[in-house]
């Protein structure tokens, strides 16, 4: 080497390159003696360019490449590959701040245009869907995501009369967040958007999350808190990765992940309408209109609501009856599905007749809804006649004028005075007036303790098609479940099964109620109905808000042996567990347990003559419960 470092060069073209030989050949011996002693690490790549060397020297191949003897014509390479890495990551940060100033940029002018039509902007998923398995991957999994910004969407909506751009934050871990930008065409209003999308793809020197500061933050803070990217260099992984922002005229992808090879910003128009398209497509985006009136089945603006002083003139509800009109909402809804659901089962055509008996209906909230319902369903060729049974009198005057005050479509509607065993005799009396085409509807809501029962019998006698029912005051269970626990607490060897429950008066209360109901649907499915057990409104406006719906199937006769043999065993076990000896609806439908913890449907079960009927009615009339 030493011959190369003083030797002059044969000619005086190459002296330029001799020289930087030279130097280069220095240079390379001080890295050298700082890497050998320690003192200092190269902090990067020395790469000196060089022209083609004289031909007579003959070692030119590559412009940067090393040297792989001392004597070349190149500078040696030395640096460490830290080093190396830190400088590429460099680069490639500088160009996704590029791409996503410029994607903003796209943003904006898309709003000011009005073709902007949809924006979605997706952070980084969790490392268990991923198929890379590396270490960048688990950096983003379990604590580190949760709380952080999963997708953003952005939509134009029409919201009163204004233009908004709606901006919904959805989280990893936590409750979405929605945001409404106002879009009025001023240069503040662009300016602000601008803003706030430069700090959710983190080109603003803020606080990430809502943190505190004299700007404006745009990035909500979800219920983790708004530290949950305090740490600057985890944001390119845990911020924004990639964007798609939907134009009329184009789409813009972007994809600065942590994970891809090289970030990009693609542009592509969007394909021409063809002739099986509309070629009419507007040039501009449409603005979904967000004021939405939500679907109901009654009109809140309805007379009858007005006349019980549910709803004002503009069909707003009036002070406290907000709930009501939510209860009588809910309900119709309900007993709408069931009459589909019935028609869709029968297979007929529509009904020549539509028969409601509401027993106990109160002031007839729900039979004034259901019946406005019904007469707006089926129309004037099928006729609606509804019947409200209660045992105040002047409650039913005064319903009854309010009905006849309404016009024709409530003539069908009639109030009675009565209770659900005079209603039991005129049903049992009317049972084999009804039309062959018709559809045959019981209501029972909060009727008290074994009057629920009877309801249910009353149904199932005169074979309606629909039976709903909302139990309250359970009573005849619990004194039995009582004394089956009273008996087995002296039992300390085999104590009941059930025993570390129902200890607790709270559970034994919901219990006796749990099982009472449960009764009652098997009886039914052992009549022959599709029975449903669910809650039909919020327990704020009520605690009896269990509803019991049942449907006749079709072609299934009134007295059903296979179905009856097949659900005895689930009855008997039920019952026996719980010490049942006694169950009103089990007593209309055939003989009592006789002691045996058994309900035995056995050949009176279910036999639908009138006769019988009177004879049952005779029998228990002295316990049938008032309404």
């Amino acid at each position: 080497m030493s011959r190369h470092l003083f030797v002059r060069p044969p000619s005086s073209s190459g002296r330029k390159v001799w020289l930087r030989h030279r130097l280069g050949s220095i240079a390379f011996l001080l890295l050298l003696y700082h890497d050998i002693t320690g003192r200092s690490s190269v902090a990067g790549f020395l790469l000196v360019p060089i022209r083609k060397a004289p031909s007579h020297q003959g070692r030119i191949s590559n412009r940067f490449a090393p040297c792989r003897r001392s004597s070349c014509s190149f500078l040696p390479v030395a640096a460490s590959d830290k080093d190396v890495s830190s400088s590429v990551n460099e680069k490639k940060l500088l160009l996704r701040d590029e791409l996503k100033e410029a994607f903003v940029d796209q943003i904006t002018t898309s709003i000011q245009e009005g073709t902007f039509v949809s924006l979605v902007l997706r952070g980084p998923s969790s490392s268990s869907s991923s198929k890379k398995k590396n270490n960048k991957a688990q950096l983003v999994d379990g604590e580190a995501l949760r709380g952080c910004v999963k997708q953003i969407h952005g939509r134009r909506i029409q919201l009163k009369g204004r233009e908004f751009l709606q901006v919904t934050f959805k989280y990893h871990s936590a409750t979405d967040i929605a945001k409404n930008w106002p879009l009025q065409g001023s240069k503040s209003d662009h300016r602000m958007i601008h803003d706030a999308f430069l700090e959710i793809l983190d080109l603003r020197d803020t606080p990430l999350n809502g943190g505190n500061s004299n700007n404006n933050n745009y990035i909500p803070a979800s219920e983790w808190g708004d530290n949950v990217l305090e740490d600057r260099d985890l944001a390119h992984m845990l911020g924004i990765q990639r964007g798609i922002l939907t134009t009329s005229q184009h789409t813009v992808e972007l994809d600065v992940g942590f994970t891809a090879k090289k970030p990009r910003l693609k542009r592509a128009k969007l394909k021409a309408p063809t002739s099986d398209t509309n070629s009419n497509a507007p040039s501009t985006a449409v603005v979904e209109d967000h004021d939405r009136s939500k679907q109901v089945p009654l009109n809140s603006q309805s007379a009858f609501l007005q006349a019980l002083g549910v709803t004002d003139t503009q069909g707003k509800p009036k002070r406290a009856m907000a709930s009501k009109l939510r209860q009588c909402q809910k309900f119709v809804e309900i007993v709408g599905n069931l009459v589909e659901k019935c028609s869709g089962a029968n297979n007929q055509q529509q009904s020549d007749c539509v028969s409601v008996l509401d027993m106990g209906c109160g002031r007839g909230y729900l039979t004034f809804s259901l019946h406005s319902y019904l007469v707006s369903k089926f129309g004037k060729e099928t006729a609606v006649k509804s019947i409200g049974i209660d045992m105040r009198p002047k409650l039913v005057r005064e319903v009854n004028d309010i009905a006849r005050s309404l016009g024709l479509d409530f003539d069908g509607l009639v109030f009675q005075e009565g209770s659900i065993e005079s209603s039991m005799v005129t049903a049992a009396s009317s049972e084999n007036d009804n039309h062959n085409n018709s559809l045959d509807i019981l209501i029972a809501l909060h009727a008290c303790d074994t009057a629920t029962d009877d309801a249910l019998w009353c149904g199932i006698s005169r074979g309606a098609n629909i039976i709903v029912v909302a139990p309250c005051c359970h009573k005849q269970v619990r004194p039995q479940l009582d004394a089956l626990l009273a008996r087995t607490d002296n039992n300390k060897k085999q104590p009941h099964p059930l025993a570390d429950i129902l200890r607790h008066n709270v559970y034994r209360e919901r219990h006796a109620e749990t099982v009472t109901d449960s009764l009652r649907a098997l009886l039914l499915e052992a009549a022959g109905y599709q029975v449903q057990v669910f809650e039909f409104i919020g327990g704020e406006h009520t605690a009896k808000n269990v509803m019991i719906t049942a449907i006749r199937k079709p072609n299934v006769p009134r007295r059903n042996t296979t179905a009856e043999s097949s659900i005895l065993n689930r009855i008997d076990e039920l019952a026996s567990l719980h010490g049942i000896t006694e169950q009103k609806l089990a007593r209309w439908m055939g003989p009592s347990y006789s002691g045996k913890t058994s309900l035995l449907l056995g050949s009176q079960t279910l036999e639908g003559s009138t006769t019988n009927f009177h004879q049952k009615r005779v029998q228990n009339a002295k316990n049938m419960p008032p309404l």
